[in-house]
């Protein structure tokens, strides 16, 4: 595991644990659109050779841990 990330519900909790929307509207605007195209993504995907389809919506939380993780790695191998 090279990054976890909080879950979609965790954003809603502020540091006092209290869910609310406490980032901003703007930031809850582009978390709704970049987790939706996260799952549009994902309910696309398809394996070759294989009748098999993958749902976005209930794989969101690891996927994006796996892009966020993706996204470290591939920084982290850039030259200095």
């Amino acid at each position: 595991l090279v990054r976890n990330t909080p879950t979609s519900l965790g954003v809603y909790v502020d540091p006092h644990a209290n869910f609310v929307e406490w980032l901003g509207p703007e930031f809850y605007e582009q978390f709704k659109e970049r987790t939706a195209c996260l799952v549009r993504m994902y309910d696309e995907s398809k394996i070759d050779g294989f009748n098999f389809k993958v749902n976005g919506q209930s794989t969101l939380e690891e996927n994006i841990a796996d892009n966020e993780g993706a996204k470290l790695a591939f920084k982290v191998s850039l030259p200095w």
